[in-house]
């Protein structure tokens, strides 16, 4: 029989999650050579209109996962990847216009009755 002392060590021993240096699998594609190559790689293409590269062709490059080459660009690199989005474009008329609304309604609002303007959808 155990006693209550021995079972409560060996369950705590199990809750430990401690692993020894070195241990485990070795990193294969996040090396420091690759993030060097993919910092290189990434890099040369700003200022450079029409020269970006895919993460798969990065990859196909260097002959690594493309995961893995946008793994080393978000976690290693600290880079995020964005998209550009066309947005509405204003004219200069609509600039204008909008600036000449503005100045109307900060004439209107003066501090005295500001107090007394609500603003209703």
């Amino acid at each position: 029989m155990h006693s209550e002392s021995n079972l409560s060590a060996i369950s705590q021993d199990r809750l430990r999650c401690e692993s020894k240096p070195g241990s485990g699998r070795p990193k294969t594609a996040r090396t420091e050579e690759n993030i060097a190559a993919v910092h290189d790689m990434i890099c040369s293409q700003e200022d450079k209109p029409g020269t970006s590269r895919s993460s798969r062709d990065i990859a196909k490059e260097l002959n690594i996962d493309a995961r893995s080459v946008r793994r080393i660009a978000k976690m290693d690199l600290h880079l995020s990847a964005f998209k550009r989005v066309p947005v509405q474009v204003i004219s200069n008329d609509t600039r204008l216009k909008r600036l000449s609304r503005s100045k109307r309604l900060l004439r209107r609002l003066t501090e005295a009755r500001t107090k007394q303007t609500f603003f209703y959808r």
